[in-house]
């Protein structure tokens, strides 16, 4: 999620830590449920859940929370 500089947008996108203080490719690994912006994201466990946020058009007060995996993510699933 994010501003795409004229939209919300969806995408969910991770860079694995490249050694050093550098970052590797992003790369996207999920498809949020919504288009937002401004929302806030916390890991715990493995799980990373993502509270609020704005749709460019409404404030929201959800919680979606999706399962960290190998291969990206789980499905987000509303809490």
């Amino acid at each position: 999620g994010g501003w795409g500089g004229a939209q919300t947008r969806a995408e969910v996108w991770a860079a694995p830590f490249a050694g050093g203080a550098s970052l590797g490719n992003f790369v996207q690994v999920s498809t949020y449920p919504l288009s937002i912006d401004l929302h806030d994201a916390v890991i715990v466990g493995n799980r990373i859940y993502v509270i609020g946020g704005w749709t460019g058009r409404d404030p929201l007060n959800t919680v979606y929370s999706a399962e960290i995996q190998t291969a990206g993510l789980g499905p987000w699933l509303a809490v």
